[in-house]
């Protein structure tokens, strides 16, 4: 409706986005807190059970996004 109303100088457009829910490097940041996420954990690559360095997501995330897919 904006179009047809609008002047030949705009177009508008619908841009939706999503962001994922949960990753590793957000969960990791969630279990030692910001501050010491910002001094330690944003500095070194992942940890004995993961990492963060290309950030993977958890099984929460996964399912959270594929709902996002689907509405």
């Amino acid at each position: 409706m904006l179009n047809l109303e609008a002047s030949s100088h705009f177009i508008y457009k619908l841009l939706i986005m999503g962001h994922h829910s949960e990753d590793y490097h957000t969960a990791a940041e969630t279990f030692c807190g910001t501050p010491a996420w910002n001094c330690y954990g944003s500095l070194i690559k992942g940890n004995n059970t993961a990492t963060w360095l290309h950030a993977e997501f958890v099984e929460a995330g996964i399912e959270r996004a594929l709902i996002a897919n689907a509405f």
